[in-house]
């Protein structure tokens, strides 16, 4: 429990939760149709929030951490060039908030990445001291 609150009181993981939570929240009300059949978002999201999850739970070892940041970066810049091409330009207005939630949870998660660079530095000087 007390490595729990540990990881939970770490900015950097503050910051994926808020990434996530964005995405999660934003594209729900998209990944299903009018008949109740998932889209094609609900198969982007849905490796988003396990990446979030893995990139959460895997705070011991930084370096995974940040290469699976840099997978949700990927895929947020993914979904934003298919909300791109998906969304007919008529929608353009309508469409606004989806691209601001895509940049926020890209800015979180680069938050995150600086976050998680400068962990390590301190680590790592900390090693040279000894």
């Amino acid at each position: 429990m007390e490595k729990l609150f540990f990881m939970i009181q770490r900015i950097q993981t503050l910051y994926i939760v808020l990434g996530s939570i964005v995405l999660f929240f934003l594209y729900s009300e998209i990944t299903t149709d009018s008949t109740g059949e998932n889209k094609f978002w609900f198969y982007i999201q849905l490796p988003c929030l396990v990446l979030s999850l893995l990139s959460i739970f895997s705070y011991k070892n930084r370096k995974r951490q940040i290469k699976l940041l840099y997978g949700l970066i990927f895929l947020v810049v993914l979904m934003l060039l298919f909300l791109l091409t998906y969304l007919p330009l008529s929608m353009a207005w309508s469409s606004v908030p989806y691209y601001i939630g895509a940049l926020l949870a890209i800015i979180f998660y680069i938050l995150a990445i600086k976050r998680i660079k400068k962990d390590d530095d301190l680590i790592k000087s900390i090693d040279r001291i000894r």
